[in-house]
């Protein structure tokens, strides 16, 4: 049911836009309703070092998954951080950076396919899911990664490469954003919903 009118925010469905109110106050607005299922955003961040070209690339994804996850939760969202040694603590904003403080790249862990389904399995529930890796994952990866996330949930990943302009490709339905410094990731999710 309805509830209140709010700022656009990426991801929000255009269907929700009101534009007598967007018109009057020059700022997308959206009819938001009383949710019967809460949002829940799962954050995949591969620990696989085939993903990443450096270790520059893995630093900067960490910092762009720990980002995701402290905005879900001062949201007010469920979040769920996972990489392919486990799940990383979640509950407060602090327990999710302990948590990422200690996540490091592991040799021989499953590629970026298991993670992502993994997550699906892990977390069924999510409205949306972001996997975060870096420069070197090839298109079919990121294909193959797509067709694990939960039916229904929005998909999208996150490509970190420090000193690439923020970017947005297609492929095969899934979107993946391209972000060059942690500055720049409320630019590129708000592409998330272009």
């Amino acid at each position: 049911s309805f509830h209140a009118l709010r700022e656009y925010v990426a991801g929000d469905d255009r269907r929700s836009i009101h534009w007598k109110t967007t018109a009057r106050t020059g700022r997308l607005m959206v009819r938001q309703y009383t949710d019967t299922r809460r949002s829940h955003l799962a954050v995949a961040l591969s620990v696989n070092p085939a993903d990443y070209a450096d270790p520059e690339e893995f630093e900067l994804a960490v910092s762009v998954a720990g980002s995701l996850a402290l905005q879900a939760v001062r949201e007010e969202k469920g979040v769920t951080v996972l990489t392919q040694a486990g799940v990383l603590p979640g509950g407060s904003g602090q327990r999710l950076l302990d948590g990422l403080a200690g996540v490091e790249l592991i040799d021989g862990v499953a590629p970026l396919r298991d993670l992502a389904r993994t997550t699906g399995a892990t977390v069924p529930e999510a409205s949306a899911v972001a996997f975060v890796a870096g420069s070197t994952v090839a298109a079919d990866q990121w294909q193959r990664a797509s067709a694990e996330v939960p039916l229904g949930a929005l998909g999208f990943a996150l490509a970190c490469h420090p000193g690439t302009e923020p970017a947005r490709r297609t492929i095969a339905d899934f979107l993946v954003l391209a972000v060059g410094e942690l500055g720049a990731l409320g630019l590129v999710m708000r592409r998330v919903g272009a």
